[in-house]
């Protein structure tokens, strides 16, 4: 390989589309074995139909991976070296929309609490679902489908040299790819920081000079552009005690997080487009790193609101922030990620500052957020939701904190209110309407297992 096919491979990591490597990743046998599969290699700039096989265990590095609903276009590297451009369009039939995100208003009258003529039997179960707020509440944990393929055409191209992209890829997939004309594509000199990991075989040598990068960065230990590090690479550093800042910037194939322990002084991680992320891993982070002080977290779509509960675990937590419009916070009025159950279990009075700029953060969540993090001063949400918490929140009764809740757009904007706040229009208002308090559903429950009742007693759901 030349030193300038070499320089352009580089060039490809920097300035092409990552977000998607993931995908590549976990599913590349998928990927690269459709039944209706073309093969071809590219010769003295001629394509020419061939036959070869890739599996997982081929797979070296991505250098880029373009993906809509229905197209795939990645350019992968094998353990030899080879130079593969996958190029996957995808027919797909829609599915029926789900039930639309949950939004902070009353729902309609169909689904309000039973009418005067409606009863209720008041059973030890009916009192725990009150007590516990789960009446009428369903967990959920996926919230959309998937679409049905019904077929893939999937052309294959083994690269001569790095030039042969021009004849595999139209003039518009180059464009959107972030392609320029071979003649430009030179790394600028900010961008040399990672190039020494790349199309090292050996991983002794890897950990070798990533041991010797972690040296000379200092406190911010910045990832971004290594797309090769493993989480076992990181395993074998040893403890780096000197570290407290850590930038995850689309290190797609980090998909283990218990390397963490070897930095325990980490007090901010920023974490930006990281798809391969769950909430286990989000665990494993507070397991690692108890003392965290500053959560930072970048479009990673495949977690929602349950994120917090290990996050807010954390004792030093003070700063939270949460960047993606399409956050799941709550899936419909009924249909709850966090449990009212959970909610009450959750405590972290560390927690100042808390930035949200989902369009799905509903008044029930913004709610039960500041009950359970008493000690937040600094709100940041969507425009929109701005305006209904607005519309709806009452002054709270602490003299001394006081609530700041701005606008994520417009930082200028917002209002300061009392804390210990109070809502209108909750969605859990609206579940079922609860005749008795919870002090005397206790008593009631307590007095009818002292006296061994069996009899159930009814109530009417509205006043007397």
């Amino acid at each position: 390989m030349s030193r300038s096919d070499d320089n352009r491979r580089i060039w490809l990591n920097f300035n092409c589309t990552q977000g998607n490597n993931w995908v590549v990743q976990y599913k590349f046998e998928e990927i690269v074995s459709h039944p209706r599969r073309k093969c071809y290699q590219i010769v003295n700039g001629q394509s020419q139909v061939s036959e070869f096989q890739l599996t997982p265990q081929d797979l070296r590095h991505i250098y880029f991976a373009y993906m809509t609903e229905e197209i795939l276009i990645t350019l992968i590297e094998n353990h030899k070296g080879d130079m593969y451009l996958i190029h996957n369009a995808l027919h797909i039939t829609d599915v029926i929309p789900s039930e639309p995100p949950a939004t902070s208003t009353v729902p309609p009258a169909d689904q309000t609490a039973p009418s005067a003529s409606q009863t209720e039997t008041l059973t030890d179960q009916v009192i725990d679902s009150y007590l516990n707020r789960t009446h009428d509440v369903t967990p959920v944990n996926d919230v959309a489908q998937l679409p049905v393929i019904e077929s893939v055409d999937s052309t294959i191209f083994k690269l001569e040299q790095m030039s042969d992209l021009k004849l595999c890829l139209t003039r518009k997939e180059r464009k959107l790819i972030g392609l320029r004309d071979i003649e430009h594509w030179k790394l600028k000199q900010q961008q040399d920081e990672f190039t020494q990991f790349i199309h090292l075989i050996s991983d002794d040598e890897y950990i070798k000079q990533l041991r010797r990068h972690i040296d000379h960065v200092g406190e911010t230990l910045n990832l971004t552009h290594n797309y090769t590090l493993r989480p076992d690479l990181l395993q074998k550093v040893g403890l780096c005690s000197k570290v407290t800042q850590l930038i995850i910037y689309q290190n797609f194939q980090i998909n283990d997080f218990q390397w963490l322990a070897n930095f325990p002084n980490i007090r901010l991680i920023n974490i930006f487009y990281a798809h391969q992320m769950e909430q286990s891993h989000f665990q494993q982070i507070v397991d690692c790193l108890p003392d965290l002080e500053v959560c930072n977290i970048h479009y990673c779509t495949r977690i929602n609101l349950r994120v917090l509960i290990p996050l807010l675990k954390l004792r030093h937590l003070e700063k939270l922030a949460i960047e993606d419009a399409q956050f799941w916070c709550q899936k419909g009025v009924h249909e709850l990620f966090v449990l009212p159950t959970e909610w009450k279990s959750i405590y972290c009075p560390s927690l100042q500052k808390v930035a949200i700029n989902s369009t799905n953060l509903t008044l029930d969540v913004i709610d039960y957020l500041l009950t359970a993090c008493p000690n937040i001063q600094h709100l940041i949400v969507d425009d929109d939701v701005l305006k209904s918490v607005s519309e709806n929140i009452e002054a709270g009764t602490d003299p001394d904190l006081m609530l700041s809740v701005s606008s994520w757009q417009n930082p200028q904007k917002g209002f300061m209110i009392h804390q210990k706040v109070h809502f209108k229009n909750l969605l859990r208002n609206n579940y079922s309407s609860q005749m008795f308090s919870d002090s005397m559903l206790r008593k009631i429950k307590e007095l009818r297992a002292q006296r061994g009742e069996k009899e159930q007693t009814a109530i009417v759901d509205s006043p007397h």
